[in-house]
C-alpha cells in the first residue's frame, strides 16, 4: 500500500527540488518520487548524491516502504550549453554508461527511472561540445537553408544500452575502479537465452590513454550452443568529431566531408563467432581508454538455459 503524507510535508519536500506524481485526494499517495541530481563533472557524484537522496527519503518514511525513485536528470554536468571537449567523443558516452553501472550496482532495487536531459540542439560554434546527442550544423550558406545532424558517441551508447537484458547477473571482477561492468540476461520469445555484458573502461577524470590493455572475460554457460558478437565504441577509433576536426573544423562541412563523418558514426563490430555445447566462453577483449564494449550472446533455440556467472 502507498504511504500517505500530509500536504504540508509534500510542500516542504517539493521546495527541495523534488516532484512527485500524485493520486487525487486530500491525503496524497505517492506513486514515485522524481528528483534531479547531477554530477558537477563527475559520474561517481551522480551516483553518490542519488544514494544520499535515497537515505533522506528512507528517513522520511521511517522504516516503512517508500515509493520507487527516479533521477530524471542524471547528467554529468549542469548547463547543457557549456562548451566541453569531452562531450564530443567517447568520454561523454562512457560517463553516461558509468552512471548507469553505478545505479545498477548500488541502487537498482530503489529506482524505476534513470534518464539524461540531453534533448537539445547544438549551435555555432559548439557543434559537438554541448550536452546533446547530435551535432547540428546549420547550413545557412545554401539556397535551401537546412540543418545537418551527426550522431555523437553518446547517442551510439544509448543503442548499446538497449541491448541489455531484464535480469541482472552476478559477476566477479578485479577491484580496478577504471572498469565498470553491467551483466544481464533475458529470454527471446520466452525461450532462447540472450546475454549482454557491457564493459566500460574509463575514469571519472575523463582520461585518454591509447595504450591497449587486455581484459579476459570468462562466461560460464550451462552446456549450450549459440552465437556471439562483440561491439566497441572507443576514442582510438575514428568518430564524427575527430574527422571534422582533422578537416579543419569547417562551419559548413561539404558533402564529401559529411559522408566521411557519417561513416564513422556508431559502434564497430569487433568479433563475431559461434560456439557449440560449451560450459565456458572465454574471450580476451582489447581496449584503450575510454571505451565501451558490448558482448552480446544468443542461444540457438534452447529452452532451459540459464547463465549464472561472469568472471573478468
Amino acid at each position: 500500500m502507498p504511504v500517505s503524507i500530509s500536504a504540508a510535508t509534500l510542500k516542504s519536500f517539493n521546495k527541495a527540488g523534488t516532484v512527485a506524481l500524485l493520486s487525487p485526494g486530500d491525503d496524497c499517495h505517492l506513486k514515485f518520487i522524481s528528483f534531479h541530481k547531477k554530477g558537477n563533472g563527475s559520474a561517481a557524484k551522480v551516483v553518490e548524491d542519488s544514494a544520499d537522496m535515497l537515505n533522506v527519503i528512507k528517513d522520511m518514511y521511517n522504516g516503512t516502504q517508500h515509493p520507487l525513485l527516479a533521477n530524471t536528470e542524471a547528467d554529468i554536468l549542469t548547463g547543457w550549453w557549456r562548451d566541453e571537449l569531452w562531450r564530443a567523443d567517447v568520454r561523454y558516452a562512457a560517463a553516461v554508461a558509468m552512471v548507469l553501472a553505478g545505479f545498477i550496482d548500488r541502487l537498482n532495487d530503489h529506482f524505476m527511472i534513470l534518464s539524461n536531459d540531453n534533448a537539445f540542439l547544438s549551435y555555432y560554434p559548439h557543434f559537438f561540445t554541448q550536452r546533446t546527442l547530435f551535432a547540428r550544423f546549420q547550413m545557412n550558406n545554401t539556397l535551401d537553408k537546412h540543418s545537418q545532424l551527426f550522431e555523437k558517441p553518446v547517442y551510439s551508447v544509448m543503442g548499446m544500452l538497449a541491448y541489455l537484458g531484464e535480469q541482472k547477473l552476478r559477476f566477479a571482477s578485479t577491484n580496478d575502479d577504471r572498469l565498470k561492468v553491467i551483466a544481464t540476461r533475458s529470454r527471446i520469445g520466452g525461450s532462447s537465452l540472450s546475454i549482454s555484458i557491457m564493459l566500460i573502461w574509463s575514469t571519472d577524470s575523463m582520461d585518454i590513454n591509447t595504450t591497449l590493455i587486455t581484459i579476459p572475460v570468462n562466461i560460464f554457460l550451462p552446456n549450450i550452443s549459440g552465437k556471439y558478437a562483440v561491439y566497441k565504441l572507443e576514442n582510438s577509433e575514428a568518430h564524427p568529431s575527430a574527422v571534422w576536426s582533422e578537416a579543419g573544423c569547417p562551419v559548413y562541412p561539404d558533402s564529401e566531408l559529411r559522408s566521411r563523418m557519417r561513416k564513422t558514426q556508431g559502434t564497430h563490430l569487433s568479433t563475431l563467432g559461434s560456439f557449440s555445447r560449451i560450459r565456458s566462453l572465454d574471450l580476451k577483449v582489447q581496449v584503450s581508454m575510454p571505451s565501451i564494449t558490448l558482448i552480446n550472446i544468443c542461444e540457438d533455440g534452447g529452452v532451459n538455459a540459464a547463465l549464472y556467472k561472469v568472471i573478468l
